[in-house]
């Protein structure tokens, strides 16, 4: 009985609170940020277009994708398969992959706070998405081809944002792998591969941002 308590005390103590309450914080925000925030482009589109079915469809699938993690392990659980036993298997693992990744976001949201969104429009993550998105559904569901670079005023540091997302990302990975010995192992290899080729698809290619 009292290992019991003593467990779950531990579980509700500052640190295990403030753990979950950033997770919210950056995840949540990962939501918002561009690219894109489809929610309010389909908002303002249903607006103007004034049919209630076509708002309706059009909002329920955006709804429907935000879910769909949620939803995945709803019905696994309807069918009586329980994917926490797995995930407790891996928990060491499940760790380290929301560690870099919340490592990844905060790189992505620090930089789009302080030099804007045009750093990153130019690459492929970016238009790749714009270009894909407009050959499935076609040029409505794609992002305005609005000359932004010309309307609004170029955020200070802009033309190095992608050299300093490498220099964030990159820079916590040296340090981890200097305070692990300076080994090189799988998961350090794998996580060097991941922010490469992240930091790559943000480079601008010569593509004219949308």
């Amino acid at each position: 009985m009292k290992w019991k308590k003593s467990r779950s005390s531990s579980r509700n103590s500052p640190l295990s609170v403030s753990k979950v309450f950033f997770l919210g914080l950056f995840l949540g925000n990962a939501g918002v940020v561009c690219p894109n925030p489809i929610t309010y482009i389909l908002l303002i589109y249903i607006a103007g277009a004034g049919d209630m079915w076509e708002g309706f469809w059009l909002m329920g699938m955006n709804g429907i994708g935000r879910a769909m993690p949620l939803i995945f392990l709803s019905v696994l659980g309807i069918l009586g398969v329980n994917a926490l036993p797995g995930l407790l298997k891996r928990k060491v693992t499940v760790d380290k992959f929301i560690g870099w990744s919340l490592v990844a976001l905060a790189s992505f949201i620090t930089l789009n706070g302080v030099s804007g969104h045009l750093w990153y429009e130019g690459g492929f993550f970016h238009e790749g998405l714009n270009m894909a998105a407009e050959s499935i559904g076609g040029a409505r569901i794609a992002e305005a081809d609005i000359p932004i670079e010309q309307i609004g005023q170029k955020a200070p540091f802009a033309e190095w944002g992608f050299w300093a997302n490498f220099l964030l990302t990159l820079g916590v990975l040296f340090w981890y792998w200097w305070k692990s010995g300076r080994r090189f192992t799988k998961e350090v290899v794998i996580v060097l591969a991941i922010f490469m080729l992240w930091g790559l698809s943000l480079v601008p290619l010569g593509i004219e941002p949308m």
